[in-house]
């Protein structure tokens, strides 16, 4: 698998993980301006609510992981 393709899949993961905390239909449509949208700004452009909500979806990542374990 490639780098990129390796970041798609990530990114195709946490997206779904944000889906499911926000309970968002699958076949979501968004406007610029939705909260969903801040999820993928790059580091440049991140906002403090786009942090916050990278940052919710991060310790749903950890806290996934540790019940693996």
């Amino acid at each position: 698998m490639s780098a990129y393709q390796t970041v798609y899949k990530v990114q195709c993961q946490t997206a779904a993980i944000l889906r499911d905390l926000w309970q968002l239909p699958e076949n979501l449509a968004t406007r610029p301006d939705h909260p969903y949208m801040l999820f993928r700004l790059v580091p440049a452009h991140r906002c403090a609510a786009s942090l916050k909500i990278r940052k919710m979806v991060a310790d749903q990542v950890k806290q996934t992981r540790r019940m693996q374990k």
